[in-house]
């Protein structure tokens, strides 16, 4: 036991003096449980390097490392952020607007089980994917891309939905859609359950509650800027992120969905696929191009299994393989295609399985790329990214202690 535990200190720091000779080091004259604060703004709360680094924690941003001085004589401490406990403060914050505990609508809304269900998929319940969006190019808008509402400000998409397409960059998203190119002119009563302290655009998105009562069930909102994963290339890092130019207004068609607080994922998962795209390889944007929303179910599959079935041997297979911050998923028949690039692979929540008021949907992967429909597909998965993410989004957030 001794030898264990003393192994492991030997250990962790090795691997801090080699992060240290690849870092940049700042120090901060701060102790123990003090909120700390990374050159780019992110905040940190200062912990100590081995709890730090055992249980998930993160102490490096862009090449950084930001000690702690007043701390303990003979201990390191770092500035420590944590990525996974902020997607769970996240999400439990985006809990009431799901379940509307403390609305005083007077629903009593359960979640729609998943029948045995895109490629071999069925119609989606009317509003039973609140956080799908729609992104688009051009004016009038084209839709050609998925995504994810994950705070009122921003959307969760796929880096390569961020390339210009016909000359035309992302300018829009559609929120609340069911059935796109269709206009929807119902309103619906907005939802002020609260924001969560720390996420970007805060301030906003208060003000923007103090606005009409009701709002179109249909949101139609300008980007106004997106972000890139610095890393990304083709088949790679394929994940990206829409700022929106006014925060989303939240109703219960259009609610934020919850970030990964997990790092894997189980290997009997089975996964939902929702968006409005293609059901034959090939029809990107033709008029068989499905407009209502469309959902299927799609199983994990193994990493080395999926390279050697469905891509070692064709020509535009990934040139580095499939890497452990990828997902494999299909099932026989069923597949996202092309029209869903970026949006979301779920998990459903436990209670969707016993028909019971419904939690946050979960995105674990990203519609990346796969080669033809009714055929595996590699989805990004978010929790490998869950720094980058939620330091864009909730910079100034700190987990509960």
């Amino acid at each position: 036991m001794y030898a264990a535990v003393k192994y492991l200190l030997w250990s962790t720091t090795l691997l801090f003096c080699c992060s240290l000779t690849l870092s940049k080091v700042l120090k901060s004259e701060l102790g123990p449980g003090e909120s700390c604060q990374f050159p780019d703004g992110v905040v940190g709360r200062c912990e100590e390097l081995d709890a730090c680094h055992s249980s998930g924690g993160v102490l490096r941003r862009n090449a950084t490392i930001v000690l702690c001085t007043s701390a303990p004589e003979g201990e390191i401490y770092v500035c420590c952020r944590r990525p996974r406990l902020l997607a769970h403060k996240m999400c439990q914050a985006w809990v009431p607007y799901w379940t509307r505990e403390a609305s005083t609508l007077g629903e009593n809304r359960s979640c729609v089980i998943e029948r045995n269900l895109i490629h071999g998929g069925e119609d989606a319940q009317l509003g039973e994917f609140p956080n799908m969006v729609a992104v688009g190019v051009g004016e009038p808008v084209t839709w050609n891309c998925g995504g994810s509402l994950i705070t009122p400000l921003y959307v969760l998409t796929a880096a390569h939905c961020l390339k210009k397409r016909h000359d035309n960059m992302v300018r829009w998203v559609g929120l609340g859609e069911h059935v796109i190119y269709t206009i929807n002119r119902d309103l619906l009563p907005r939802l002020d359950l609260g924001i969560p302290s720390g996420l970007a655009g805060r301030e906003e998105m208060i003000n923007n509650l103090q606005d009409q009562e009701t709002v179109p069930v249909e949101q139609l909102i300008e980007v106004e800027k997106y972000f890139k994963y610095p890393e990304y290339q083709q088949r790679y890092h394929d994940i990206g992120l829409l700022q929106l130019r006014t925060p989303a207004a939240l109703t219960r068609r259009v609610l934020p969905s919850c970030l990964p607080s997990v790092g894997l994922t189980r290997r009997d998962s089975v996964f939902t696929v929702a968006g409005w795209g293609i059901t034959r390889y090939g029809d990107f944007q033709d008029n068989e191009t499905p407009r209502k929303l469309l959902k299927v179910q799609i199983k994990n599959i193994d990493l080395n299994r999926c390279w050697h079935t469905e891509f070692a041997k064709l020509p535009g297979k990934p040139p580095y393989g499939l890497t452990t911050d990828m997902i494999c998923a299909g099932d026989e028949g069923k597949d996202s295609c092309q029209g869903d690039s970026g949006g979301p692979l779920m998990l459903d929540p436990p209670s969707s399985q016993m028909g019971g008021t419904c939690d946050p949907r979960e995105v674990v992967g990203v519609v990346s790329f796969g080669y033809g429909c009714a055929r595996a597909g590699m989805y990004t998965r978010v929790s490998a990214y869950l720094d980058w993410i939620t330091g864009i989004i909730a910079p100034q957030m700190l987990p509960d202690v």
